[in-house]
């Protein structure tokens, strides 16, 4: 059998996560509300994730409601909002103003401050590979130096299936080498499909790989039952040997939906840190009266235990790279993971 490593990586900052509609809700505001009314309540009515995080909106609502009036300015406003959906720890729940006053997102705030553990593509390009090559902006692959290990970029998830496809290429010309090395370290997200024309090369059989729920009414925690979600075998190349995945905790959003994949697979091992834990997710973007845009999460994922990932999905080796070791260049995840293929 060939084996092939590869290490893929997804090192983006911008929360490009997919915004399709999530369940066939289609709620109603009363007329004449202020705006914080009209935010409070849509996620009242549409928010997937309150009973799972245990966080009761109605005091949310009764904490915020006071500090804020038709009269109060923007600034009054956004400072509101802010701590409002900071209570949610939802990176999915932010808000862009498109003024001066900036966008909230908790992602930057929070996954910016978390340990690095990765060092970068231009310092793992200088430490750690030869022959490398950037596809498009989405890929660029290599081989690790004095190995026969493989390795593979992927940037970001966002853009179309044919920016992925060209794995195809790629696995063809590392058919003499020993293994794959997935790492999606700093991934921040994209279309959760675009993860298929990956993982979809690692198998021969439909892979069922993690559940769903969608809001399903307008009242609160009202969901639909568990949703199976499954991805199938693609692609003309196909590799069955042994995988290791990298993950740190800016992995994110279809970053997560991409390790549960993969973790779904027999041959698969799981290093680095926890990924994020963005388990609300298929965020829906709102328009308030004033032009302010923010999403809100209709969708909760669940692996297959049935477990929403609150903390991150588990690694089955958690390793982590020093401030030493960073300053260093020195990639103590990829050299764990050429150890294990070895």
């Amino acid at each position: 059998m060939k084996r092939i490593i590869i290490v893929l990586v997804f090192s983006g900052f911008l929360i490009n996560c997919s915004e399709d509609e999530y369940g066939p809700v289609s709620c109603s505001l009363p007329e004449g509300l202020d705006m914080f009314d009209e935010l409070w309540m849509t996620f009242d009515q549409e928010y997937a994730a309150f009973e799972i995080l245990n966080q009761d909106w109605d005091e949310i609502r009764d904490i915020y409601r006071p500090q804020v009036t038709r009269a109060s300015s923007s600034v009054v406003l956004f400072e509101v909002f802010k701590s409002m959906l900071f209570a949610l720890e939802d990176a999915h729940a932010d808000l862009q103003t498109n003024s001066s006053l900036g966008n909230i997102q908790y992602y930057y705030e929070v996954a910016n401050a978390a340990p690095n553990n990765y060092i970068g593509w231009n310092d793992l390009k200088l430490n750690y590979l030869e022959n490398t090559t950037e596809v498009n902006s989405k890929l660029a692959y290599g081989s690790i130096k004095g190995t026969s290990i493989g390795y593979l970029r992927v940037e970001t998830f966002s853009g179309k299936a044919s920016d992925f496809n060209l794995v195809d290429r790629l696995l063809s010309e590392f058919e003499n080498l020993e293994g794959i090395v997935v790492d999606i370290r700093n991934n921040d997200g994209g279309e959760e499909v675009n993860g298929y024309e990956i993982a979809g090369r690692l198998t021969n059989t439909e892979v069922k790989y993690r559940y769903g729920r969608l809001k399903d009414g307008c009242e609160p925690n009202q969901l639909t039952d568990f949703i199976e979600l499954r991805y199938p075998p693609v692609g003309a190349e196909r590799f069955l040997g042994d995988v290791v995945l990298l993950t740190n905790k800016k992995t994110f959003s279809a970053g997560e939906d991409f390790t549960l994949m993969m973790t779904a697979l027999p041959n698969v091992t799981h290093i680095g840190d926890n990924t994020w834990g963005g388990f609300a997710t298929g965020p829906d973007r709102k328009t308030l009266s004033n032009g302010w845009t923010y999403r809100v999460s209709r969708a909760v994922s669940y692996n297959l235990d049935k477990e929403p990932f609150i903390g991150g999905i588990v690694p089955d080796e958690k390793i982590m790279i020093s401030q030493d070791e960073e300053d260093n260049n020195i990639d103590r995840i990829l050299e764990r993971a050429i150890e294990i293929l070895h």
